[in-house]
Order: C-alpha cells, then structure tokens, then sequence
C-alpha cells in the first residue's frame, strides 16, 4: 500500500509541477486586482525597487557627465604667440577662449607691433574665460621731446615713460630766453635719438635768460680809436701816419 503510494506520487508528481508552474507563470500576467493582497504589495515593492534603481543609475550618469564636463570642456591651453603680431596674438588668444589684455613697452630686439612675452607662458593650462598678458613692443626707444619751461619732475617722468633713465646726478645749463631758471629747455642727447633701453639721457636746464651786452655808441668807438692811435704814435710804438707820395 505504501509502496503503490509512492509510485502513484512518482507518476502524478512531474504534472502537479507542471500545473504548478504553469499557475505561476499565469498569475504573473494577471493583476494585482485579480491576486491576494500579500502577492499583490509584493509584486509593487518590486515595482518600485526597480525604478530607484534606474534612477539611482540615471543620476549617476548625469554626475559623470557633469564631472567630465567641468574638468575637461572648462579648460584650455594657452596658445604660442611670441613673435606674432598683435592682431594675430589676440585672435589666437581668443580661439582658445580666452581673454587677451595688451600692454606696450619699449624692446631692444622685438620689431615694433610684435609680441614679446605672454603672461601665463605658451601652453600653460587654464580655465576658459581667463586673461593672457601681451606685451607688445614699441621697437627701441627714443628720446622724446620735453618743452622748454617743464619741471624737472615732469621731464624725468618723460623720460622712464620712454623706457629711458634721466641723469639725476649730472645736468647742463644753458640761457633761455622764456624759460625760468631751473626748468628744463632740453635733452642730451637730443630729442627723437633712439637708445638701447634704460639708457641715461641728461637734462639740460635753463640759467635764465641770457644777459645784455653794453651796447657801444659808434661815436664813441671811433673817438676811442684815434685816441688810442694818437697815443701810440706820441710813444713811437704804432704805426705812424702813411708818408706822403707813397701811393694810393
């Protein structure tokens, strides 16, 4: 009896799975309405699991792209413009989203209009929208022209303005006809001379206007001078009077 059990169990056994199974899979598509409410709260949670999960991964996605963003859209090397004119130098600059800032300055070996140094350096990295320093040459300086009467603190101020350095331990002096004593009336070297940079310039300043000379009356000139040719001949010491007959 307990034999003839178990085999009947043994055969019926595979199609109760079967059926079991096939419940499963059903109850799977039905819903929640149609299942118990412990089924139907347990399907829901899974429900809701799944979606934290997808947003969980969602915004994970979005912070990557945001970080990628921030350390690599927001950056940017510094273009090579030494030697570059300053038209060129600043569109170069802001290709590369920068911002360029000029600033000019006498240079011995650089031509007039070209860069000469950049500041930060070529292919230094930085942030986007940033500033980059050009300093553009004058050329060589030259010495500038100071109007006669400008104050010694002024002309010297010319002076460093022009890349140029003013002799403050060693001046010339010479007479002006306007200009006040002490004041400065010109440059040695002369104006528009172009020097090596920080080269001395002297300044010349003014002793005031030249003075007068005593003006001599033409009378009194020539009495002077037949007194003095009368006195020499009274001495013997002169030329006498020309001899008689002696042509002319």
């Amino acid at each position: 009896m307990t034999s003839a059990t178990s085999a009947s169990r043994f055969q019926h056994g595979p199609a109760e799975a079967w059926a079991g199974a096939e419940a499963s899979s059903t109850s799977a598509w039905t819903s929640d309405a149609d299942l118990p409410d412990y089924v139907a709260q347990r399907r829901r949670g899974r429900r809701i699991l799944a979606i934290w999960i997808a947003a969980v991964l969602l915004l994970a996605v979005l912070i990557g792209a945001l970080a990628w963003g921030a350390g690599v859209g927001q950056w940017s090397n510094t273009p090579a413009v030494i030697g570059l004119d300053q038209a060129s130098a600043e569109r170069l600059v802001n290709e590369a989203g920068l911002v360029p800032s000029v600033r000019t300055a006498p240079n011995d070996t650089a031509p007039a209009g070209t860069v000469y140094e950049a500041v930060p350096g070529p292919s230094s990295r930085v942030r986007k929208g940033s500033t980059v320093t050009l300093a553009v040459s004058t050329g060589r300086p030259r010495v500038p022209v100071v109007p006669p009467g400008t104050a010694v603190p002024d002309a010297e101020r010319m002076l460093r303005d022009a890349g140029l350095a003013p002799r403050e331990d060693d001046a010339d002096y010479a007479s002006h006809p306007t200009a006040p004593r002490g004041t400065v009336i010109g440059t040695s070297p002369a104006a528009g001379t172009s020097l090596p940079v920080s080269s001395p310039v002297t300044l010349v300043l003014s002793s005031g206007p030249p003075t007068p000379r005593r003006q001599r009356d033409p009378g009194e000139s020539l009495a002077e001078l037949l007194q003095q040719q009368l006195e020499r001949a009274l001495r013997g010491d002169g030329p006498g009077p020309p001899p008689r007959g002696s042509g002319g």
